[in-house]
């Protein structure tokens, strides 16, 4: 009940800070499509975060309840994932703010970030239901990211203001 609560908790808050991160790249000159598809990447990056974060605490809170706790390659490569996870989906909505901008090198980071955790995520889908969640946002995040590869720093995307 707690983790779908953080998990529930997670989602609204990316949601808002999407919605918010749309409106301010849209009313700074943004496209409507550059605008809406770098709101999607940060948003899929931001939920990344949060489940490798939720991750992160789980396998912490998991091992030191333990009577014995111990640190194997599974708690190992558990961490691992989390800070793998973790790190690209930072990566991605970072990225997701030059996107807005109109810069390319953001674009190109924010589509390799998004191909690689979508690499990451396929293969834990069949043993972690989390792994399905991170893969359909990331896809929501990436799709749009193609759709717009065309339009992304080929000309000024910014108002005089």
């Amino acid at each position: 009940m707690e983790v779908a609560l953080a998990g529930f908790a997670v989602l609204i808050l990316a949601v808002g800070a999407t919605a918010t991160f749309w409106w301010k790249a849209a009313h700074r000159g943004s496209s409507a499509g550059i605008a809406a598809a770098s709101a999607l990447a940060f948003g899929s990056g931001l939920i990344t975060v949060g489940l490798a974060a939720g991750h992160l605490v789980g396998v912490a809170i998991t091992e030191l309840r333990r009577s014995t706790p111990s640190y194997t390659f599974r708690v190992y490569a558990l961490l691992l994932l989390g800070a793998v996870l973790g790190t690209l989906g930072t990566r991605l909505a970072i990225a997701a703010i030059g996107v807005a901008r109109g810069e390319r090198a953001a674009l190109r980071t924010a589509v390799t970030a998004a191909v690689v955790l979508l690499l990451v995520n396929a293969p834990l889908a069949p043993i972690q239901g989390f792994a399905v969640a991170v893969f359909i946002f990331v896809f929501i995040g990436l799709a749009p990211l193609l759709a717009i590869s065309g339009s992304v720093g080929q000309a000024p995307n910014h108002r005089a203001h």
